[in-house]
């Protein structure tokens, strides 16, 4: 693994740390300013910080016990693939993948696959 490789895969790992502790902080702290978040299924696209802090503080007023487990992560230069199961969110867990593109040890663009927090 290159150097890059492997800041990439720490940041990605507090990434998890702060999503499942802190979402505040994982939105200051491992997102650029002007991040791009996708929700690939649904298309529905957030355009920086802001937003993304937003649609994270509605997510824990509705669902505060979630937690994310990562079954594994696959590094590429720039891209860390994440693969995880999402528990809280629905009545069962939701299978989940998220390609983050880091850029400077933040994440310039995350495009997550996943079922709607409904489950369905």
């Amino acid at each position: 693994m290159t150097p890059e490789e492997t800041a990439n895969l720490e940041a990605a790992k507090q990434w998890l740390k702060l999503w499942n502790e802190a979402a505040d902080d994982m939105v200051d702290k491992c997102y650029a300013e002007d991040c791009m978040v996708e929700a690939m299924l649904s298309g529905h696209l957030l355009k920086g910080r802001e937003e993304l802090r937003a649609l994270e503080h509605q997510m824990m007023a509705a669902t505060p016990d979630r937690k994310m487990e990562i079954n594994r992560y696959i590094v590429k230069g720039d891209i860390v693939v994440v693969e995880c199961t999402v528990v809280g969110l629905a009545p069962v867990p939701v299978k989940s993948c998220a390609i983050l593109t880091f850029k400077d040890g933040l994440i310039i663009n995350d495009h997550s696959y996943g079922a709607p927090p409904s489950g369905e």
